[in-house]
């Protein structure tokens, strides 16, 4: 199996603004992801999430894959939450 040593931590700048971000590292091959994230309130229903994924690792050797999170892209999320 594989396994996987994480870290996260939050910030609230605001009642509005929440900030964080979480480590996740292969203990194998040292690759791993950083994911900074901010959550931003926008009333009392309405709240915007975004992450960033910056991986980091050996890239693959044609179709082989050299280490765990080398593979992965640089990748963006946006969320918009509502309730009603």
């Amino acid at each position: 199996g594989r396994h996987a040593i994480t870290v996260s931590a939050t910030y609230e700048v605001s009642p509005e603004l929440a900030t964080g971000v979480r480590w996740i590292v292969s203990p194998r091959d040292g690759s791993g992801v950083a994911v900074p994230t901010a959550t931003a309130t926008l009333g009392d229903r309405l709240s915007l999430a975004a992450a960033f994924y910056v991986p980091w690792g050996a890239s693959p050797t044609g179709l082989t894959l050299q280490s765990e999170y080398g593979s992965a892209a640089l990748t963006g999320f946006v969320q918009l939450l509502a309730t009603y």
